[in-house]
């Protein structure tokens, strides 16, 4: 539709819209009470849509357009079959007038929607004359002496005529009105200068619209006077009304014509390009810092004329990127946004020009250049530019012209950007195999910065492509296919390990023969990107890179595997040598692991469960290609393997041959994998995480304990077995890239107790957990006392080396003397001589020691990234393992590695980590182990040193994690049943009548059974024991964090304490833990259902009641104890949940007692100045006489949320 086009058009001119000052709608109201008969059902419809024609969404505005256009037109098809002497109905006329007015509208969206309407309905209504609108336009859109109405009008006439234009409507009526519109848009354009682009553009949309004839006879004569001006006074617009003028009807503008005033008949004759370049550059004047539309018609044109070449060099590469003034330079980058898309490959070599490259790289390359953000939104725009084009070449083209002269081949490094990262990264598969195949030409030429003012150097040109190759398989933006990701292994693999002797075409990539040899440093680093490039797949296969369906060869093989192939396809090559030393025992272990590979190939069709043998396929690939590294390290491996690949998959056959005292395979496969792990390779380190989650469910508790034993702080920091070497630069990315990951909502009592923990910050000494209290060191003084016990160590250990003495006897000079005669020569020195000699000895003996410690801290770093990664795979038999019994093992091993290194400042990463996957992994898994009956006992000792850590803690994060231990192995425990005999099987019938009755709530007491693994006697008097320390010891380690967690979680257990708490309320060692006991005890009222059947319950409740009144009538008697606020609120509350408890359980005991001491303390001062302590009292006495209602909520579900909700605000209340 036509609408949609005007739509386009004024959404160009919106800003100015936006611009304006807001104006009041009142044609509405107006219209409406000249006309009260218009109330019918249709006039509302037609009232309504004008709202719709001012909306800020275009979906609407076209919408109302379109319903308004429908109705009025229905309107005049009816007003004319009933015969009605006027051409036009009343509606049409109306919204006519109404569409004309409201162009002077302010409102956001109103002038684009009403200039929309306006054209569809010249356009489809014939009846309305030209001359009639014209006349609606000089009456409502004039200016009428108020100032603040005149850009709103001007804007108004604008978007009008524009209007009549879109609509086709003067060429209806022969173009007799074309002259008159194309003045008042002349006039409006010279009134001001913001409206001079709409006004330009509406006149350039009239010529392009219009006949030979009506631009012969109407238009010609009105532009004439202004088009024979010439270049002396030509102005930008005036140029573009030219060049659009000429290019439409270049017979009615001659060639005479045009040689009289603008100096050639031409106008793009190569003498004019200095005027064309002048007046481009002008432009910024009225259009920065969007491109004037003069610029846009020439590139139009002279792309049109094959022009473009002559047009760029002498217009925007000698000119505008010549200038000094920026509003030029930025000009020429944004006629590079607007060329670039319509541009053919050899037309891309001529945008990206000397000057304007030079330009561009400087101002990218200098964040505080003027011209900076330009280059930014260029290099942002190119990589769009580019995913638009279809042509490979051309594509190609864009990438270099950048890296290539006037470019440069490290355009990325100079510029600190992405560009041609991001140009490369929009490349289409043809585009990324035409790349490759430039890189290989460069690589044989070596003449990557040949013409970069540098001296070639072939080695650094070599290294740049290598580099270039590593990046598109890592680049995640292409789209990954086997053909040239296949190229790019095979290149890398060829020139970091072999040499090309003579041309063959047998073997991929070795058609060329390269006249320099590639050096042994090079091949060392492309080597090393080699590995990098295989990590990105070295768990993938070629089929999830590509649709299934393709013709390329080897689909569904794993890529080392087809770089295995390749290999090998070298290997007996006579025509290719091997830059390794390959004979003798290494080539027979590559031959009987490629053996091992192809019976491994074959079991995996007919035994795909059988998880060992892509794990074992994995290893003896990867460790394969290791071979061309590391040769005999790799030999030694894959001996290992063999053995562990007997063991694994033969075991059933040669069971009785195997000795029973050698370690399980899977122990042997983990040993090797923590062996290349400790390697500083980022493809070993992916190969491990792969081949361990594949024999995750074979492990067992030896192999496990191998990986414990690696973070176990009590043992040798260096594993004989073990060797870690120097980490690479890739290692320190670990310490980044830890993940924190979000924890659940806990319950914190840190800002409850902020007195309290005051109180607690006073203490002079910590305990060690047993009531002993021992002085603890500051981390400072720990520390140096290690590196002084270290340095010892060092100087008893270390022996004086050859090149230590070397440097000694240097120093000493001529005092260097045997030992025989060392008294004679010390003798004859002065003292001056002495104290040089002591001053060159002591700066040595400080070198020596600085490289000692230096040495040890790097070997502390290395070792920390080491253990990081053995994280790592605990992290992901976690993930994957979570009903296996052994992730119970890993509980107090974790808490203990999380404990030991977060009082070593250089361990706090690994603190962390270990951390983040105990609290958030391990202790919230959402399946645990069940049939655990053998690891019973143990899990009840593992609690039972969870504890004893949690007393000796010396911080809180210490205590809260023992805490989240303890609470999920008690979940664990009773969440197994134990079982002597296997359950029966119940029948569907049984199942069916069991769900039914569950349902109508006859054996809901049943579906949570008692006879769990859980020692409830055992944890309870384990807590109570805990609570003991907590209370009755001053310099105790423990937090009240320990016992509310548990109370919150498992209240049936905390009851086994709740007695000692009531004790505790008077018997506390400090006026803080009886606090804290009277805190925790309402917690634990407050928690439902009340255990009432027990006995504790029947035992805390009187004892409870006695020891209250008797601590509220003391404190009542007593006029000289002083009453602390805090503990006096925390019995009121305590006496609140208790009355509320004892309601829930209709079991409530006589308060008379209570009542009446608590309205006598009411009337002390110490309560009634307290609003809180006021209040709380007030409600406790109103729990004691009513019981609390609670609305009742039908259904299981919001039942539980209803008292869950309760809960959780009551335990806020009370923390509170």
């Amino acid at each position: 539709m036509k609408h949609r086009t005007l739509k386009s058009k004024n959404s160009h001119t919106s800003g100015y819209c936006m611009a304006a000052n807001a104006m009041a709608h009142v044609d509405e109201i107006k219209s409406e009470s000249k006309n009260p008969e218009r109330h019918g059902k249709q006039d509302k419809q037609l009232l309504e849509t004008f709202w719709d024609l001012a909306a800020t969404s275009d979906d609407k505005r076209l919408e109302g357009a379109s319903k308004l256009i429908e109705l009025v037109t229905r309107k005049q098809e009816s007003h004319q079959k009933n015969g009605a002497t006027e051409a036009l109905c009343e509606e049409v006329k109306y919204t006519l007038k109404r569409l004309v007015r409201g162009l002077a509208s302010a409102r956001k969206g109103a002038r684009q929607g009403y200039a929309m309407a306006l054209a569809e309905l010249l356009e489809h209504i014939d009846q309305i004359l030209l001359a009639d609108v014209l006349k609606l336009i000089q009456e409502h859109l004039e200016i009428k002496g108020l100032k603040s109405e005149e850009k709103q009008c001007l804007f108004g006439k604008a978007f009008a005529y524009l209007a009549i234009i879109q609509s086709g409507k003067l060429q209806k009526e022969d173009g007799r009105f074309s002259a008159e519109v194309i003045k008042q848009l002349q006039n409006l354009g010279v009134q001001k200068g913001f409206l001079e682009d709409i006004c330009f553009r509406a006149v350039t949309d009239l010529i392009a619209r219009s006949t030979t004839e009506v631009f012969e006879e109407d238009i010609w004569p009105t532009l004439k006077s202004e088009l024979k001006q010439g270049w002396g006074s030509c102005s930008p617009y005036t140029l573009a009304l030219l060049v659009t003028s000429k290019r439409r009807f270049p017979k009615i503008i001659e060639d005479k014509f045009m040689q009289k005033h603008w100096g050639h008949a031409d106008l793009l004759d190569v003498t004019n390009y200095h005027h064309i370049a002048r007046i481009v550059a002008d432009s910024t004047a009225a259009s920065h810092p969007n491109p004037h539309a003069v610029c846009e018609i020439l590139l139009s044109w002279v792309t049109e004329r094959k022009e473009l070449s002559l047009f760029w060099k002498k217009v925007v590469d000698e000119y505008l990127c010549s200038s000094t003034q920026d509003e030029c330079v930025f000009l020429a980058f944004r006629l590079v946004e607007i060329v670039l898309p319509n541009c053919d490959t050899d037309e891309v070599r001529v945008v990206f020009s000397k000057n304007l490259l030079k330009r561009y790289i400087s101002s990218l390359a200098n964040r505080q250049a003027g011209l900076y953000a330009a280059a930014v939104k260029l290099s942002g725009t190119l990589g769009t530019i580019v995913q638009s084009l279809e042509d490979p070449h051309t594509q190609l083209a864009v990438a270099q012209s950048l890296l290539q002269t006037p470019g440069h081949f490290n355009f990325d490094e100079i510029t600190k950007s992405r560009t041609v990262y991001s140009v490369i990264s929009n490349f289409n598969s043809d585009a990324v195999k035409l790349y490759i195949k430039w890189l290989k030409q460069l690589f044989i030429t070596g003449a990557a910065n040949i013409g970069n003012d540098e001296t070639p150097d072939i080695d650094i040109g070599r290294q740049w492509v290598a580099m270039q190759v590593l990046s598109l398989v890592r680049n995640p933006q292409l789209q990954r296919q086997t053909d040239w990701l296949s190229e790019c292994f095979q290149f890398l693999f060829l020139h970091a390990f072999f040499t090309v002797k003579k041309s063959t075409q047998t073997v991929s990539g070795c058609k060329t023969v390269l006249s320099e040899p590639v050096s042994d440093s090079l091949r060392q680093q492309i080597s090393q990107h080699f590995y990098n490039a295989l990590g990105v797949v070295c768990n993938l296969s070629t089929r999830t890179e590509e649709a299934e369906g393709s013709n390329a060869g080897q689909q569904g093989e794993l890529w080392v595997y087809v770089i295995v192939k390749y290999a090998q396809e070298l290997l007996v090559s006579p025509k290719v040598e091997c830059a390794v030393e390959f004979n003798g025992e290494a080539a027979e272990a590559w031959n009987l692991m490629l053996a091992v590979v192809e019976k491994l190939r074959k079991k995996m069709k007919p035994d795909k469960s059988a998880s060992a043998v892509p794990a074992f396929q994995l290893l003896f690939l990867h460790v394969g290609l290791q071979m061309f590294s590391e040769t005999q390290q790799a030999v030694e491996i894959l001996d290992d393997l063999h053995g562990c690949y007997d063991r694994a998959l033969n075991r059933r056959k040669s069971a009785k041959k195997i000795d029973t005292e050698e370690p399980e395979w899977v122990e042997v496969v983990t040993e090797i994998l923590l062996s290349l792990l400790s390697k500083p390779s980022h493809l070993l380190r992916t190969v491990v995480d792969g081949v361990f989650k594949m024999i995750c469910p074979q492990m067992t508790p030896e192999a496990l304990q191998l990986l414990l034993n690696i973070l176990d702080p009590t043992q040798s920091e260096e594993d004989d077995n073990i060797e870690i070497t120097q980490s690479d630069d890739e290692d320190e990315g670990d310490l980044e890239m830890i993940e924190e990951e979000e924890e659940e909502d806990e319950e914190d009592d840190d800002d409850e107790d902020e007195d309290s923990d005051a109180e607690e910050e006073k203490k002079e000494s910590l305990p060690n957990g047993n009531g002993n209290h021992a002085k603890k060191k500051t981390d400072g003084d720990s520390d140096s006392e290690n590196e002084d016990s270290e340095d010892d160590e060092d100087e008893d250990d270390d022996e004086v080396d050859d090149f230590f003495r070397a440097d000694i006897q240097a120093a000493l000079g001529d005092a260097a003397a045997n030992e025989d005669d060392s008294d004679d020569v010390a003798s004859d020195f002065d003292d001056e001589t002495m104290i040089k000699l002591d001053t060159a000895l002591t700066s040595l003996f400080k070198a020596k020691m600085a490289d000692r410690r230096k040495g040890k801290k790097e070997a502390n770093t290395i070792l920390l990234h080491f253990k990081l990664r053995v994280l790592d795979l605990l992290d992901i038999f976690i993930k994957r393992q979570q009903l296996n019994p052994l992730i119970l093992k890993l509980v107090h091993p974790l808490l203990v590695v999380a404990q030991v290194a977060s009082v070593h400042k250089d361990q706090q990463v690994l603190s962390e980590k270990a951390v983040s996957i105990y609290r958030n992994k391990l202790c919230r898994v959402k399946k645990y182990p069940h049939n655990i009956t053998e690891e019973r006992e143990s899990l009840h000792k593992t609690i039972e040193e969870i504890m004893q850590i949690a007393k000796k803690a010396t911080s809180l994060m210490t205590v809260s994690l023992a805490s989240a231990g303890c609470l999920f192995l008690i979940r664990v425990l009773r969440g197994n049943v134990e079982m002597a005999d296997p359950s029966p099987v119940k029948t569907r019938h049984q199942r069916a009548e069991e769900k039914r009755q569950s349902v109508s709530g006859k054996i809901v007491a049943a579906a949570a059974p008692e006879s769990n693994m859980l020692d409830i006697e055992r944890i309870g008097k384990l807590y109570s024991s805990a609570l003991e320390d907590f209370m009755t010891h001053r310099g105790t380690c423990l937090h009240p964090l320990l016992f509310s967690e548990l109370i919150e979680r498992f209240p049936n257990l905390a009851w086994y304490f709740a007695e000692d708490l009531v004790k505790y309320m008077t018997t506390g060692c400090q006026l803080y833990r009886k606090t804290q006991a009277c805190r925790l005890l309402a917690v634990l009222m407050s928690s439902r259902p009340v255990q009432s059947e027990t006995p504790h319950w029947s035992r805390t409740s009187k004892k409870l009641t006695e020891e209250t009144l008797q601590l509220l009538q003391s404190a009542l008697v007593d006029e000289g104890q002083v009453i602390k606020p805090k503990f006096l609120l925390q019995i009121f509350i305590l006496q609140r949940e208790y009355a509320m408890a004892c309601h829930s359980i209709d079991k409530l005991p006589d308060f008379s007692k209570m009542t009446s001491v608590l309205e006598e303390l009411q009337k002390k001062v110490e309560v009634s100045r307290s609003g809180e302590l006021t209040s709380t009292v007030r409600s406790v006495l109103k729990s004691f006489a009513n019981r609390p209602t609670d609305a009742k909520v039908t259904g299981k579900k919001h039942k539980r949320k209803s008292k869950r909700n309760k809960q959780s605000k009551r335990a806020k209340s009370i923390h509170n």
